[in-house]
């Protein structure tokens, strides 16, 4: 395998040369990066990562470890943290399946790599506070996106959309359309979106001067299947409501597959918005009234923030994101007679 030492023997160069060029740590002239990199190709070489991180305790690697591919707004956040990082940090992903265990494997993995730092998006639970403090131990920097955890359970640094504003202003907007009967369908509590997707909620029905009615409430997974069950249970006991505030557009798009099973019409007899405008919401049999969530920032964000950590350890500073949404109205909502 060819080594640095190669390099420099078979060109007649210092090894300190090859060094400042391949890490970037120092000026090379352009003649002589020309010859490295026409070396380099024709010798198919290859930087030893672990041995580079053994010496300059740097392995130019941020680890991305984040719960599923299958969620639909991640691709994005993870090209536009890839577009960031540039040429400077390589990439390794890595999946917990949402499992706490499965979370601290690929953490303990990732530090033995060793990465630079990394970018989370955390487990359902609380149990990822440790996984959290167990970097902090090991002075490995770290943000979280997507989801994060209240200042008194967990300081750091994190990039997510501001879910209880948002989710605060769709009820804001069902109301102005004359609906006084407003349901929730959300996540479970153990997660921070579906928290926040609750306490906005609530926020909204006190701003409209509208009662707080647990029998309006209804959580689970946030899938569509779980969707289309709740909406149907709510139908079977007959509850009055007329607008439906869904924690998110799978939810939401699980109520219209129920509505149209049970004839429901919407939005003229139920007006239903979701929340993350994934690329189905506008395609359903009723386009969603949803909002967009600033996905591109969020990765961008999160990786400007992580690449600050790394190469300023000494500041200190957590960085702290909550993101504005983009309403988007289409046609799943309509205004009622007040």
């Amino acid at each position: 395998m060819t080594t640095q030492e190669d390099i420099a023997r078979a060109l007649g160069i210092s090894l300190m040369t090859v060094y400042r060029y391949l890490s970037g740590s120092g000026k090379v002239s352009a003649k002589t990066s020309a010859r490295i990199d026409e070396y380099i190709r024709e010798h198919n070489y290859r930087p030893n990562l672990m041995a580079r991180a053994l010496k300059t305790r740097r392995s130019n690697l941020i680890g991305l470890l984040m719960p599923s591919f299958s969620y639909s707004y991640y691709p994005e956040i993870i090209e536009s943290i890839r577009s960031t990082l540039g040429d400077k940090y390589n990439l390794l992903l890595c999946l917990s399946g949402e499992s706490a265990e499965s979370e601290l494997k690929e953490l303990e993995m990732l530090l033995t790599i060793p990465v630079d730092g990394i970018l989370m998006s955390p487990v359902r639970g609380d149990r990822s506070v440790e996984h959290c403090r167990y970097l902090d131990k090991h002075n490995v920097p770290y943000v979280l996106f997507d989801r994060y955890f209240p200042e008194d359970k967990l300081a750091c640094s994190y990039v997510t959309t501001d879910c209880v504003n948002e989710s605060r202003k769709l009820v804001h907007y069902l109301y102005g359309l004359g609906h006084r009967k407003i349901a929730h369908l959300g996540g479970t509590p153990d997660e921070s979106f579906s928290r926040s997707m609750l306490e906005g909620y609530k926020l909204g029905l006190a701003d409209c001067n509208l009662p707080w009615d647990e029998k309006l409430v209804k959580q689970g997974e946030l899938s569509t299947e779980v969707g289309c069950s709740l909406l149907k249970e709510w139908y079977d006991d007959k509850l009055p409501f007329t607008a439906l505030h869904a924690a998110n557009d799978p939810l939401a798009i699980g109520a219209l597959e129920a509505c149209r099973s049970l004839g429901v019409k919407v939005p003229q007899e139920l007006s239903i918005t979701g929340f993350s405008d994934i690329v189905i919401a506008r395609n359903v049999y009723v386009p969603l009234t949803t909002v967009q969530e600033a996905t591109a920032m969020i990765g961008r964000i999160a990786a400007e923030t992580l690449i600050k950590a790394i190469e300023n350890p000494g500041e200190n500073t957590k960085n702290k994101v909550l993101l504005p949404g983009t309403f988007v109205e289409r046609e799943s909502c309509c205004s009622i007679e007040k």
